[in-house]
């Protein structure tokens, strides 16, 4: 690989991105990186980072042999991230080489006309909130195979925005991509009277890199690094590739003091007793806190910002005035409510995706999601003022799914676990009513109602209401034709909104001809579909990554058929649990009624690799007792001679 060749001078540029050569406390990647280009992926990718007092500056180098997947009427595109508030690109140098042959070098004048820049939030509420740009270079007259070369650095002055905290540096940076890297490296450089500390996390354990240390010098160098496998449902708080972790922070208690200012002075500090309210402000503050949440959900949109980078929360009035804003405008301006009627208060920062916290170095910029602690009485109410309202009890109010928040408060910040919520916090409960004694003489009726409870209550709630008739009504058919394709609709779908048993409902009838099929064979077959999903087979038999688990999560099925007189069915009770669940089967016999009771409790939120095997057997098994067979009592006989009499047949011509 000879040497790039960079622009002379900064006469091309924007405020947002220039072009100029690399400066010289850039390293070059030793020889060793450039001996072999590789068939497909990454070549080098080399990251170096010098951190100074006033921020920092990222430089990357790239090589790549370009795939297909890039390719897009023979262009492909190199995306940077740049926020123009304390950010600027500049651009070292691009060069494209076809096959075997010279280099194309792009002069500065080239790289120009093929610079887009763009809002990275189509949506302008987000833009709003998120003014980052995606910058753009489109490479033109690109085929597959061909080697691309690029250079850049990002320039950060966080002493220029609010949020970034000047004179410290917290990052994340994941090794390898989605192509195989042959090599990779990952320098940073900062004053040696910092502390900054570094923590790999995740990634198979060969592809842990080359770690060489200095004073104010670290150096990580990776080879050969494979692609992550494919696999589909992993949880969000898991890398698939390693990560590296960089911070200065000295712990979560100081990302919090820092961030204690952005989000109002507090009633009182956090080492302090909380002061003892009056008896009326006492008993009536869980009123106060239910409203206070009702208000910020009924005046204030959720319009979240997720990922990494500085944030700066808006003040109360601002929020309320312009009617959205991010979990943390909405946990800020919530917290305000509560402290101007004397109820004692706190934000909670996490990060969306789920991350332990505890296990990872202290960085401000982790935490982009927030809810609310609210304390009355000795108890603890975590509310989330995202969560789809209005909020009917506090007992039912939703606290996201972060698993772990930081405290904000200028003394005593800490890292809390939430409370785990109550596996029927979160509730599908479907019944089905038959009518079969008629047989095959009149239609079968069925009446088939669906709540949802809790906070999967709040989830569907506008969604369903939002419907026409002719859209649920769509939905409830298409639901009750896999199992029973010969059902037709009975009127309208009823949908009912009962708030305060936080449930919504759906109802559908149908009528379902010839229920019972051969006049000579009769027979029907129930099958619990509520419960299909979360046990279906899947398609891989094993994993190398957890598998996600939707949680909390309980599922019910309730079947009543009132049958033929001469029909019987098969009595019994199945148990199946699992670390992952517990799903328990009743059937019984009454009267002529048949009551099936199906049961689907999750208990955790995801299945490790090694015990992908076991959960799959016994979703199989699960998902063999969702169907039960019913049939004429004594029809069996007539079955098992009818058969033996067309084997004769069949012998017979043979």
């Amino acid at each position: 690989m000879t040497p790039l060749t960079y622009a002379a001078s900064t006469d091309t540029s924007s405020r947002n991105w220039s072009i100029a050569p690399r400066e010289a406390w850039v390293q070059s990647p030793p020889a060793a990186a450039a001996q072999a280009i590789p068939a497909t992926g990454t070549l080098l990718h080399d990251r170096q980072i010098r951190i100074t007092g006033d921020g920092d500056e990222r430089y990357e180098h790239i090589v790549l042999r370009v795939s297909g997947a890039r390719l897009i009427d023979d262009t492909t595109q190199v995306d940077v991230p740049v926020d123009p508030r304390f950010q600027q690109l500049v651009i070292h140098a691009l060069r494209l080489t076809h096959g075997g042959g010279p280099a194309r070098v792009f002069t500065p004048a080239q790289i120009r006309e093929q610079l887009q820049t763009q809002p990275r939030e189509a949506e302008p509420r987000k833009r709003e909130l998120n003014p980052q740009l995606r910058i753009s270079l489109q490479v033109p007259d690109v085929h597959a195979g061909d080697i691309l070369e690029y250079e850049y650095t990002v320039q950060s002055h966080a002493a220029g925005m609010p949020g970034a905290f000047a004179g410290h540096y917290a990052a994340q940076w994941s090794s390898g991509g989605d192509e195989p890297v042959r090599w990779e490296r990952l320098h940073v450089s900062w004053p040696v009277e910092r502390a900054l500390q570094y923590r790999l996390m995740g990634g198979p354990q060969s592809s842990a890199p080359q770690i060489v240390t200095h004073p104010g010098e670290l150096d990580l160098q990776w080879r050969n690094l494979p692609p992550p496998a494919s696999e589909p449902d992993t949880p969000r708080w898991f890398e698939r590739t390693g990560t590296v972790q960089l911070s200065d922070f000295a712990d979560w208690s100081q990302v919090a003091a820092f961030l204690a200012p952005l989000y109002g002075r507090p009633v009182r500090d956090q080492d302090q007793a909380p002061v003892a309210l009056d008896r009326p402000t006492a008993l009536a503050a869980p009123g106060l806190i239910l409203n206070a949440l009702r208000l910020v959900q009924a005046k204030v949109q959720a319009t979240n910002v997720v990922g990494a980078g500085p944030y700066v929360p808006a003040d109360p009035a601002i929020v309320l005035q312009r009617g959205y804003g991010d979990s943390r405008d909405l946990a800020r301006l919530l917290v305000s409510l509560l402290r101007r009627v004397a109820i004692d208060a706190q934000v909670a920062l996490a990060n969306s995706r789920g991350a332990l916290l505890d296990n990872a170095l202290p960085s401000p910029f982790m935490l982009d999601s927030a809810i609310v602690v609210a304390r009355a009485g000795g108890i603890d109410y975590w509310l989330n003022p995202v969560a789809p309202g209005p909020a009917v009890a506090l007992g039912t109010t939703d606290p996201a799914d972060l698993r772990r928040v930081l405290l904000i408060s200028a003394t005593g910040g800490t890292l809390v676990v939430l409370p785990r919520p109550a596996p029927d916090s979160r509730v599908r409960a479907v019944t089905q009513q038959f009518d079969l004694r008629s047989g095959n003489t009149q239609p079968a009726t069925l009446t088939l109602t669906t709540q949802f409870r809790g906070s999967w209550a709040q989830a569907v709630r506008a969604q369903l209401f939002a419907q026409s008739p002719a859209q649920l009504q769509l939905t409830q058919i298409q639901s009750v034709a896999q199992d029973y394709p010969n059902a037709i609709t009975d009127g309208e779908v009823q949908l009912q909104d009962l708030p305060d048993r936080q449930i919504v409902q759906l109802s559908a009838r149908f009528r379902i001809p010839q229920p019972l099929g051969d006049n000579r064979d009769p027979q029907f077959s129930f099958f619990a579909e509520a419960l299909a999903d979360s046990v279906q087979p899947r398609d891989e038999a094993t994993r190398r990554y957890p598998l996600d688990l939707p949680w909390p999560l309980q599922l019910e099925e309730h079947i009543f058929a009132a049958l033929p007189p001469d029909f019987v069915a098969p009595e019994a009770r199945i148990v199946i649990e699992t670390e992952a669940f517990r799903y328990v089967r009743a059937v019984r016999l009454d009267h002529g009624t048949m009551h099936i009771d199906h049961s689907y409790v999750a208990l955790v939120d995801h299945i490790a690799a090694a015990d992908y095997p076991k959960f799959l057997q016994a979703n199989a098994q699960v998902y063999q007792a969702l169907g039960v067979h019913v049939q004429a009592q004594g029809f069996s006989w007539r079955r098992l001679l009818r058969h033996a009499y067309n084997w004769i047949l069949d012998e017979g011509e043979q």
